[in-house]
C-alpha cells in the first residue's frame, strides 16, 4: 500500500528534526534600552543603560554595535563600572557610533539578566530620531557559537510625539503581513458583494 503523499511529508519532515536536532532549539539571547523611550529636550544629557539578557544560556564574550544620529545626539560618557561583564577588549565612540567588546576571565561566565553599560547621551537638537544595536554586535557562548539575537530600540520623541521612523521587530514582522493580507480579503469580499447586489438590482429593475 502506498503512503499518501501528506503522511510521507511528515514522516520525512519529522526525520530531518531528528536529524538536526540544534537547528530547532537554537540559544537566543535579547538586548535592550532603559528606558527606552525618552523626549527631546535641547541640550539636556540623558543616560541610558544597556540591558544583556541570555535566556539561561551561558557566555563570556559580547560586542555591542550602536548606531545614533550624530547630528541629534551627543556620546559625552561610557560607564561599565556595573558591567556584567569583566574584561574590555575595544571601547570606541563617536561619530554616530558606539562599539564595544567584553569578556569574563578565564573560568568565567555570564546567565541571565544584567548590565552591560551606561551610556551618557546629550541632546544636541529636539528631533525626532531613533537609536539602534548595529550589524556588529553579537554574543559568543563558552564554545564560541554565536546567539541568536533580538534587540529593542531607543525613540527619541520631539516635544509633540512625533518619532522618525517605526522599527518593525524581525521576530513580529510576519504578524504585520497577515493583518495586510486579512485586510485585502475583506475588502476584495466587500467588493464582490457590492457588484453582485447592484447586479441583482439591475435584473429587477
Amino acid at each position: 500500500m502506498k503512503l499518501k503523499p501528506v503522511l510521507f511529508l511528515i514522516i520525512i519532515f519529522t526525520f530531518t528534526l531528528l536529524a538536526h536536532p540544534g537547528k530547532t532549539c537554537a540559544q537566543t539571547a535579547s538586548l535592550s534600552f532603559e528606558p527606552n523611550t525618552i523626549t527631546a529636550i535641547g541640550n539636556e544629557d540623558v543616560v541610558i543603560t544597556v540591558y544583556l539578557d541570555t535566556n539561561s544560556t551561558e557566555t563570556n564574550t559580547i560586542t555591542v554595535d550602536i548606531d545614533y544620529d550624530p547630528k541629534i545626539l551627543e556620546v559625552t560618557e561610557l560607564d561599565t563600572q556595573n558591567s556584567v561583564f569583566e574584561s574590555s577588549a575595544e571601547e570606541d565612540f563617536g561619530n554616530g557610533n558606539i562599539l564595544l567588546t567584553r569578556f569574563m576571565s578565564p573560568g568565567n561566565l555570564f546567565k541571565g539578566k544584567g548590565e552591560l553599560l551606561k551610556v551618557k547621551f546629550r541632546i544636541l537638537q529636539e528631533t525626532a530620531s531613533t537609536v539602534r544595536f548595529g550589524d556588529k554586535t553579537l554574543v559568543l557562548d563558552t564554545s564560541a557559537n554565536s546567539l541568536d539575537l533580538s534587540s529593542g530600540t531607543l525613540s527619541i520623541n520631539d516635544e509633540v510625539g512625533n518619532v522618525t521612523d517605526i522599527v518593525i521587530d524581525k521576530d513580529n514582522s510576519y504578524l504585520i503581513i497577515l493583518a495586510v493580507v486579512f485586510v485585502v480579503v475583506i475588502l476584495l469580499v466587500a467588493y464582490l458583494l457590492s457588484r453582485k447586489r447592484k447586479g441583482q438590482f439591475a435584473q429587477q429593475g
